[in-house]
């Protein structure tokens, strides 16, 4: 596996993904540009592979196999350049691994699936051709010396990172030790295809392919009125999918961090104080409050089956160890304090400090499911804005909540930040389809020939098959 073509693959898939409406679906690329380096991608290693990596430094003296690599074929050629099958099995191969084919796919679905891979290739070759008559290709020295800093500079944090995770290297520890874990790293690297030749190669090529993008995209612009237009449109399709859901709202914007430009509705911002209590006090409750669901939904294990009262008793328990200060914040309130004022006085939870949440409470749903269920209760217990909950004991200790302000359903906020982003957006689909537009025209354009081991990759239709192997 060549690092070059892993990094060129996972720009293919960003091409594929660029004409998608806000990112949530994604049209079939019609072409792929040349490699790009954006982050170095690295082999996923294990313990094993580690293992497997230190015992094939000790015997490569001794196991030398002779192994026949399987004859690579070129597929076509364009303007004279050949497209070789070993190039469009791997785009092949990710594509299969992307896109979850199994035993079910049909032969139509893998030759597609082959045509796709043979035009990414194809672009690749008519990309480089392109650069090179532009004179993109050939780096001043000043250039090429600024790559090799920076390609040095990210191998040796690579290898570092991998010796130091995988075999045994330690800062500061034995020399020795550390030197084997460094020439075992290498070899594991290499087994992948990673070198740092290979990475070099990586940043010579996206020097010239980004001044091939510059040169194809100078007449690309958006306007303001575009990036707002844009912006309605990621809307009405974050509409569609969390409209009336706030669980799965939840589930990808706070557990996968995904952004949605709506908010359902039903939401409403609250503000708590949170109140430390004795851990053995909330663990016996939080214990016992857990049998006795468990017992309620027929998973009882205990001999001893725990009754509600106990449960409630120990609840109590948990209120009644920090029963002055609730007093004493009633009373505060009851006085004409703040909540806020309060918080600062009373609360344990950083969260309250921190913005946007300082400011604008976060955000509850009856249906939440981010949220401790005693916290969303207790969000919930209170009707009106301002109203302030009655302690509720959850897992982190007595929630006291305040229903601070209801977060409006539909658009977020059009500020400056999303209108920057919705820009940017616009701005690299349009370059995407420009480059897209462009090479599909470089190709149309080329003198394309097609060997008779490419019959079963044909992109199209009307191509012509010539035997010229």
């Amino acid at each position: 596996m060549r690092l070059k073509k892993l990094i060129s693959l996972l720009l293919v898939l960003c091409m594929a993904l660029a004409c998608a409406s806000c990112g949530s679906s994604a049209p079939t690329a019609t072409v792929a540009p040349t490699t790009q380096v954006t982050e170095t991608p690295a082999p996923e290693a294990s313990t094993a592979d580690a293992s497997a990596a230190e015992d094939d430094v000790e015997d490569e003296d001794e196991d030398e196999t002779d192994t026949e690599e399987s004859e690579d074929i070129a597929l076509a050629y364009v303007n004279g350049n050949a497209v070789m099958l070993s190039e469009v099995s791997y785009y092949a191969d990710y594509l299969y691994e992307q896109y979850g084919y199994d035993d079910d796919t049909t032969e139509d679905e893998i030759r597609a699936l082959y045509e796709t891979a043979l035009n990414y290739a194809m672009s690749n070759v008519i990309m480089r051709q392109k650069a090179d008559e532009l004179g993109y290709t050939a780096l001043s020295d000043d250039e090429l010396a600024e790559l090799k800093t920076t390609c040095s500079t990210e191998w040796n944090e690579m290898v570092l990172y991998y010796a130091e995770a995988y075999f045994g290297y330690t800062d500061g520890g034995d020399a020795t030790t550390n030197n084997e874990a460094v020439v075992n790293t290498l070899s594991f690297l290499e087994s992948y295809g990673y070198t740092e030749e290979v990475l070099l190669q990586d940043y010579v090529d996206n020097a010239w392919y980004e001044k091939l993008v510059a040169y194809i995209c100078q007449g690309v612009s958006v306007t303001d009125e575009d990036a707002y237009s844009y912006f309605l449109t990621c809307v009405e399709e974050d509409k569609t999918y969390y409209e009336d859901n706030a669980m799965l709202y939840e589930f990808y914007t706070q557990y996968y961090g995904y952004t949605s430009w709506y908010v359902p509705s039903g939401y409403r911002g609250v503000k708590q104080i949170l109140l430390s209590v004795d851990e053995d006090l909330l663990n016996t409750y939080l214990d016992l409050a857990e049998q006795l669901e468990d017992q309620e939904g027929g998973e009882a294990t205990a001999t001893d089956l725990v009754t509600a009262d106990a449960v409630e008793a120990a609840r109590l328990a948990v209120i009644a160890s920090v029963q002055p200060t609730i007093d004493d914040i009633k009373a505060r309130l009851a006085a004409g304090e703040s909540f806020d004022s309060l918080i600062a006085l009373y609360n344990t939870d950083p969260g309250m400090t921190a913005e946007p949440e300082a400011s604008q409470g976060y955000s509850v749903h009856q249906d939440s499911i981010m949220y401790d269920e005693p916290f969303v209760n207790a969000a919930f217990s209170v009707s009106n804005i301002g109203d302030v909950s009655e302690p509720y004991v959850g897992s982190y200790g007595i929630y006291i909540v305040q229903y601070f302000r209801d977060v409006p359903e539909g658009a977020v906020e059009y500020t400056d930040e999303v209108r920057t982003e919705m820009l940017e957006s616009v701005q690299e689909d349009r370059e995407n389809e420009a480059v897209n537009a462009q090479v599909e025209s470089w190709l149309a354009e080329a003198d394309i020939i097609y060997t008779a081991a490419a019959e079963d990759y044909l992109p199209y239709a009307d191509a012509t098959v010539t035997d010229v192997n």
